[in-house]
């Protein structure tokens, strides 16, 4: 995806608020807000959100991994 044709100023995310809102639920395409021509924030719809933050299947051993690896091998 080329994220350079969803950037759009803040003042046109004020104006157009609703349409905005109905075309990232319906694309599930991430909008970038610039201020001063900057980007400062990302808007996303609730779905591809939520799917972000579910954990990795591998993340949950991720934790045993760092317990019980230390320099030298594994710490039985």
């Amino acid at each position: 995806m080329r994220y350079s044709s969803h950037v759009k100023p803040i003042s046109y995310l004020k104006a157009n608020a609703a349409e905005v809102l109905t075309h990232i639920a319906e694309q599930r395409e991430p909008l970038i807000i610039t201020q001063n021509g900057e980007a400062k924030a990302v808007l996303q719809d609730v779905v591809s959100f939520e799917e972000t933050r579910r954990p990795w299947p591998c993340s949950r051993s991720w934790p045993l991994v760092t317990r019980t690896w230390r320099p030298g091998g594994l710490s039985l």
